[in-house]
């Protein structure tokens, strides 16, 4: 048996745990009150993240916001 890991490794999985497993909406002002204070490298809360989960995973969660946005503008 095989333990899935907490932290999403696609976007498809990200989405899943944002909306299903969380039951949050991907809104336009949702994505941007993420989305800039992620992309603010002096930002405490980005810092933390980082200390937590690596750039390399605020990098992929910076692409997959991106993403939802560039989703969200064209539905």
């Amino acid at each position: 048996m095989s333990a899935q890991s907490p932290v999403p490794e696609t976007y498809a999985a990200w989405r899943r745990c944002i909306e299903v497993d969380c039951g949050l909406e991907l809104t336009p002002g949702f994505i941007t009150a993420r989305l800039e204070p992620l992309a603010d490298d002096r930002d405490p809360h980005t810092r933390r993240f980082v200390a937590q989960w690596g750039e390399a995973h605020r990098r992929r969660v910076l692409d997959w916001l991106e993403a939802a946005q560039a989703a969200a503008t064209t539905s």
